[in-house]
Order: structure tokens, then C-alpha cells, then sequence
């Protein structure tokens, strides 16, 4: 099924918007002293639907703790360099299931 550009969405300023933010990233290792819990996030397409799926695992002996999925409309077509702008809103979706808070999140990077 190919997916249409919302009308209000400008490949112009997400490019902006992703510059932007790119200067706030930082390199320093701010992992907490002591790290219980770890979580997988990823997402998936079918038929215009995104699936986000969270697995939390506890780190010491890595026994899953908790699962989720969340089903959200896919907001836009695949956009070379601009994935993020696809992946998050399923991503925070699902993530905001949880109901143990991991302390790291393990993602796939893109632009």
C-alpha cells in the first residue's frame, strides 16, 4: 500500500529540524551507576498500520520483565534520511505502556 505525504508535513523542515537537534546530541557516557533495566524498541509496517513492540529485560541475568505492542496509523511514507520522523510516533507510543521504567533504551539509530 503506498502511503501520501501529509499535506502539512515539509521535507524542508524536517531536514531543519533534524539539523537542529543533531546539535544537542551529546557523547558523554551518562549511563547511571547501577543499571537493572534494559529495553528493546522497534517498529514494524503492515497495510499503514506501524507496530511498535518494547521488550524490558532485567540486565543481571537478562529474564524478560515486561512486553507491549501499540498499533498507531503509520503518518507518513518511508523518507531516506528522515526515519526518525516514521519511527517515533510508534515508538513513544508503546513505550509509554510500560509499567517498569528501563534504565537504558537499546534502538536502531537513523538520520
Amino acid at each position: 500500500m503506498k502511503q501520501k505525504l501529509n499535506p502539512n508535513f515539509s521535507v524542508e523542515k524536517a531536514h531543519k529540524t533534524q539539523q537542529r537537534l543533531s546539535e544537542k546530541l551529546s557523547f558523554e557516557d551518562k549511563l547511571p551507576g547501577v543499571v537493572k533495566f534494559i529495553a528493546g524498541v522497534d517498529v514494524a509496517y503492515f497495510n499503514g498500520i506501524s507496530i511498535g513492540a518494547v521488550a524490558v529485560l532485567d540486565f543481571s541475568n537478562l529474564s524478560m520483565i515486561e512486553f507491549q505492542i501499540s498499533h498507531v496509523e503509520t503518518c507518513c511514507p518511508y523518507l531516506p534520511t528522515l526515519l526518525s520522523f516514521r519511527e517515533i510516533p510508534p515508538a513513544v507510543s508503546v513505550i509509554k505502556k510500560l509499567q517498569v521504567i528501563p534504565d537504558v533504551f537499546l534502538v536502531d539509530g537513523q538520520g
